[in-house]
């Protein structure tokens, strides 16, 4: 049997023997990442990182009982060898070169599950040579089912690469070139198969005894994703940064919720902070009328009049800067021009929270008593659509 349709046999395999570790041990359901920019990142960093884990450790066994332990994978976070009847697979010459193993000298093959708790975290195939195992080691190795690392560790052994391959990058090709878009509320499509590893272990002296074929499963990412820490880490003020479009105006007076009588119902709007400090804002009512577009910004006689007042009455804007007190929770507009030519060099200040993800504009006015609120709530717009 060749190398490529060992690995083609092992592929074939992994979702079953990820369900058949054990009668009694059925792994969970993996948690679920989010098909996020963010959360394809932490994953290739995690890969990453478990990769040169690997390459810098001579035994795998222990690097993924480390791994199982730290991540929370299962408790007690110990590594179980499962081994797969499968039967003899002999070396091919290239491999039997490697060994330094002659040709009537036996190689043994061993093919297993490493598993930590029920979840299967990596496929290996080891071929072995016996005689440079004590008896021990070989009855351990023929008659139980402990990891092959583990089984040998008083040799001392070193571990040398020969193949390392990434076989899932989480991060499209190109991706450095492109826009970074989330897939909304779409889960990670992870595969079955993440890493793969080709390895000479050796004896102090630098004789080979074994060549390992190591296929580790999407099982080792199967934790939940690391917490979104970039709300801890920014301030409010440092969140309002981007574009927010309006959901509903919400207005109260003193006796309950009532008309609003600046804004229609059914207004919509767009509301942009950047982070150079400057802000803009534009809230129109539905169905607007208005003069039709001019040649030339001279009033027309027919009805403009009429027709220039509604489309002013139904549509309010202004631009300017911004700043943020934390203090207060307090976000003010400072207008540098506006619709209402009058407001140009005003300041308005409204209370600012973050609530479920969406942004709550608060002004309160008048006497206790007889005070009235206006509530603007926003949702941040991801993304502009695309033009056809």
């Amino acid at each position: 049997m060749t190398s490529t349709m060992r690995r083609s046999w092992i592929c074939a395999g992994t979702l079953l023997w990820c369900t058949a570790a054990a009668a009694d041990t059925v792994p969970p359901p993996a948690p679920a990442w989010p098909d996020s920019f963010v959360a394809r990142l932490e994953a290739l960093t995690l890969l990453a990182t478990l990769n040169s884990e690997l390459l810098s450790h001579d035994s795998a066994t222990a690097t993924l009982e480390h791994w199982c332990e730290a991540h929370r994978l299962a408790s007690p976070a110990r590594i179980v060898a499962d081994r797969v009847a499968a039967g003899d697979d002999p070396p091919s010459s290239e491999q039997r070169r490697e060994l330094a193993a002659t040709a009537g000298e036996p190689v043994r093959h061993r093919r297993v599950r490493l598993r930590c708790g029920p979840l299967v975290l990596s496929e290996a195939d080891n071929w072995y040579v016996p005689s440079r195992l004590t008896p021990e080691m070989n009855r351990v190795l023929d008659t139980t089912d402990v990891p092959f690392g583990r089984a040998v560790q008083a040799l001392h052994f070193r571990r040398h690469t020969l193949a390392s391959t990434l076989l899932w990058s989480p991060l499209p090709e190109g991706w450095e070139t492109q826009s970074a878009a989330d897939g909304g509320s779409a889960q990670l499509a992870i595969p079955p198969h993440v890493i793969q590893h080709r390895a000479m272990l050796a004896l102090e002296d630098g004789t080979p005894f074994s060549e390992v074929e190591e296929t580790y499963t999407s099982n080792v990412l199967a934790f939940p994703p690391p917490p979104d820490r970039r709300p801890a880490l920014q301030s409010v003020g440092e969140r309002l940064v981007g574009a927010w479009r309006l959901v509903e105006i919400d207005y109260r007076g003193p006796h309950g919720e009532t008309l609003d009588p600046f804004y229609q119902d059914g207004s919509t709007g767009l509301i942009i902070y950047d982070p150079s400090g400057w802000m803009s804002v534009q809230i129109g009512a539905p169905r607007r009328r208005g003069p039709r577009i001019p040649a030339v910004r001279v009033p027309e006689v027919h009805d403009s009049g009429r027709l220039t007042a509604q489309a002013f009455d139904s549509y309010y804007s202004y631009y300017g800067t911004w700043d943020y007190d934390a203090a207060t929770s307090t976000v003010t507009h400072h207008l540098e021009s506006s619709l209402i030519p009058a407001e140009a060099g005003m300041s308005y200040a409204q209370t600012a929270a973050l609530e479920g993800g969406r942004l709550v504009l608060t002004v309160r006015s008048g006497d206790p008593g007889r005070e009235t609120v206006r509530r603007k709530v926003w949702e941040r717009v991801a993304r502009a659509p695309s033009q056809p």
